[in-house]
């Protein structure tokens, strides 16, 4: 059975005690994620975020205090493992991975080559049916673009 991330990130072990503790990790974890998926990049942006769309993020996540503060938003991060993150974030890429097809595409960027330097190529991971750029490489050369992504 494969899990959300949501339900990942409920695993990720909590670093706050007792009276500390007004808002689910997981909450917090989720709202940061999506701010950052739309681009969103500062405590500010997640606390604007989650209260822009609280009806919505409600029907997923239990906000049991509602919206967190930008500066609880900052405390839990500055605190938060980088890497334990990352790996949680990691083991659920490897779950949904077999769910959709991606494609694999390079391309030249036109009029970047210049005197003594060499035309940049770039190579984009997508997910078609979902309208979605999973991430995308520069390469030095043009080749083949499979194993360049295969070795990410």
């Amino acid at each position: 059975m494969q899990r959300t991330i949501i339900e990942i990130f409920e695993g990720m072990p909590d670093y706050r005690k007792g009276n500390a503790i007004k808002h689910k990790l997981s909450d917090i974890l989720m709202i940061g994620l999506l701010t950052i998926i739309c681009n969103g990049n500062e405590y500010t942006s997640m606390a604007i975020f989650g209260e822009t769309h609280e009806k919505i993020l409600k029907e997923f996540l239990e906000l049991p205090n509602g919206i967190p503060s930008e500066d609880t938003f900052e405390r839990v991060f500055a605190k938060l493992n980088p890497k334990m993150l990352a790996s949680q974030f990691q083991v659920w890429v490897e779950e949904v991975k077999g769910l959709i097809n991606v494609s694999i595409d390079g391309k030249t960027i036109r009029r970047s080559k210049s005197t003594g330097k060499k035309a940049k190529h770039i190579v984009t991971a997508f997910a078609s049916e979902l309208q979605l750029v999973l991430g995308q490489l520069a390469t030095d050369e043009k080749s083949n673009e499979i194993p360049r992504f295969q070795s990410c």
